[in-house]
């Protein structure tokens, strides 16, 4: 059988068809109708307000998500993946509700993707998620720490080092910390005078 005949055989067309059909899916969205996808979310947002947390807005912040991963998957070389990897978790933390796959997405930024700006951003934001969403304060910790550890110089690092400070300290005690220190602050300045 020559190569010519293979290329027309049957069952190879049908076995193309199928790859091509597979590959289409899993490129799934191009950037422009993850666009649209964004356009459409953010005019449901404005009809509904902010805080809506309706079917329509879930359902469309599912799909937005699944875009922005698909694409993220079929492209991981693509400038706009880590940004669309960024927003997955976003969506994922909330509207969806799903803030252990957000901590997975950030995880995967973190380490796929170490040398971009967002990698960082995605380090402090796993913290923050285990912090004031989860209330693991073990694992924000750690977080915060593996943050710290490995962008010394990353311009959150206060904020890093200050939520490792007060972990678990709860919003009223915290304000009449910072009332002290203010308080202390002012205190000094006038003896200094």
């Amino acid at each position: 059988m020559s190569v010519f005949s293979l290329l027309f055989h049957p069952r190879y067309i049908l076995l193309s068809i199928i790859s091509v059909s597979l590959i289409a899916c899993k490129q799934g969205v191009d950037k422009a109708g993850i666009s649209e996808l964004e356009q459409s979310y953010q005019a449901l947002l404005e009809a509904n307000g902010p805080s809506s947390q309706g079917e329509d807005i879930t359902a469309l912040s599912q799909k937005l998500t699944n875009a922005y991963m698909d694409f993220a998957e079929a492209q991981p070389s693509d400038p706009e993946s880590v940004e669309y990897l960024y927003k997955a978790s976003e969506h994922l933390e909330s509207p969806l509700k799903k803030p252990e796959e957000a901590i997975e997405v950030l995880q995967k930024i973190a380490a796929q993707y170490p040398e971009h700006p967002r990698a960082a951003d995605a380090m402090f934001r796993t913290g923050y998620i285990y912090h004031n969403t989860l209330q693991d304060l073990d694992q924000a910790k750690n977080a915060y720490n593996a943050f710290i550890e490995k962008y010394p110089d990353h311009e959150l690092i206060p904020s890093a080092k200050f939520e490792v400070n007060n972990l678990g300290v709860s919003t009223q005690e915290l304000l009449e910390r910072i009332q002290q220190q203010n308080q202390g602050s002012e205190n000094d300045s006038v003896l200094s005078e």
